[in-house]
């Protein structure tokens, strides 16, 4: 609501305290119906592309200060809705489950010969896939990037343990590369008019991003030469694999959660919708692989059963297995909605079988 982020929004320690009234007004009603809960979905994607990217509201660019506090917030509201959540269904004596949507990229390094593309590729996984479910093993939250991001520890013994599955969100990976800046580039920065920092550090895109550190550049970036949904991001399906066989083995926590895709899918407005259809056959053979390799998932949900109105691009993006006509409202299926159908309809009776 606007009335939040004139008070600060996300930043502002009080907006945990108004989410958890949220949570304890909506929680009694819906808790008849609802097992499931998700309380923060992308928490991640949504400081970084807010605070560091600028992508999104409110359009910061390269606020790690700003980050960081929004990321402590979030997970500290997610632990006080998590409490209200389980007090509520505890009352009617129902069953449930609750936690985050995170979103994962697999940062790889484009040079895998390269040293130092390996361990940022390495530092990037940590912080952006792994640190949050730590601090829910631990109860404490740490990150940490060197020469960028000075190492941030929060303790919050109220987080500890306050998961009960793991929501994975995935859609693409990132390649990370590690280059000599030009001469004049690197002096400039100690000669020019701006902002050294301001100069160091530079987020181009919600999927590309380039940080200047001494004589190096560091940037990640989607691949030139690679098939690609609607809005850039390469279609890797056979990155959720990875996800999915590496999220498990994070923490002893994790070790004992079931795991749901909540959300994987590819924005693709031609007809025939072949790059969505290829992308999700893709997906889904590796969930079947993951599953075969005794990873517990539970379920899969494509994003999203119809198109969308998608964070800061609107419209124009069509995630949808079913089509809208946005003058009109008509739905109509697309080949791929066709494909899912016959996919868990043969699930559907092999199961009942």
């Amino acid at each position: 609501p606007l009335w939040v982020d004139d008070e600060g929004g996300w930043e502002n320690p009080k907006t945990i305290d108004r989410f958890a009234a949220f949570v304890r007004r909506l929680a009694p009603v819906f808790a008849k119906r609802v097992r499931y809960w998700i309380t923060i979905n992308e928490p991640f994607g949504f400081a970084v592309e807010g605070w560091l990217t600028g992508h999104h509201p409110p359009g910061r660019n390269m606020d790690l200060g700003g980050c960081v506090q929004v990321l402590d917030n979030l997970l500290a509201a997610h632990a006080a809705a998590y409490d209200i959540l389980h007090e509520e269904a505890a009352k009617l004596g129902r069953p449930c489950d609750v936690s985050f949507a995170k979103n994962f990229v697999v940062f790889e390094p484009e040079n895998k010969s390269s040293i130092l593309a390996n361990a940022l590729s390495f530092v990037l996984n940590y912080n952006y896939n792994q640190a949050m479910f730590d601090a829910v093993d631990s109860g404490t939250f740490r990150l940490g990037i060197p020469l960028v991001l000075p190492l941030h520890v929060t303790h919050m013994p109220q987080l500890a343990g306050k998961l009960d599955f793991i929501g994975v969100n995935h859609y693409y990976r990132s390649l990370v590369s590690v280059n000599w800046r030009s001469l004049h580039d690197f002096f400039s920065m100690w000669t020019g008019n701006g902002d050294a920092r301001e100069q160091r550090l530079t987020a181009t895109s919600d999927v590309s991003a380039r940080v200047n550190i001494g004589p190096f550049q560091f940037s990640i970036q989607m691949a030139e030469q690679h098939k690609k949904n609607d809005m850039g991001w390469d279609l890797t399906p056979y990155s959720l694999l990875h996800v999915l066989r590496s999220v498990e083995h994070f923490t002893d926590l994790n070790r004992k959660l079931p795991l749901f895709v909540t959300e994987n899918g590819a924005c693709d407005q031609d007809e025939p919708d072949v790059r969505r259809k290829d992308y999700l056959l893709g997906s889904l053979r590796a969930v079947r692989q993951a599953l075969q390799e005794g990873v517990p998932i539970k379920g899969y949900l494509y994003w999203s059963l119809m198109d969308n109105f998608e964070w800061a691009e609107g419209f124009g993006p069509r995630f949808g297995l079913i089509r809208v006509d946005y003058k009109t409202l008509e739905r109509s299926w697309t080949n791929s909605a066709r494909v899912f159908e016959k996919i868990t309809r043969a699930h559907e009776e092999r199961q009942s079988s």
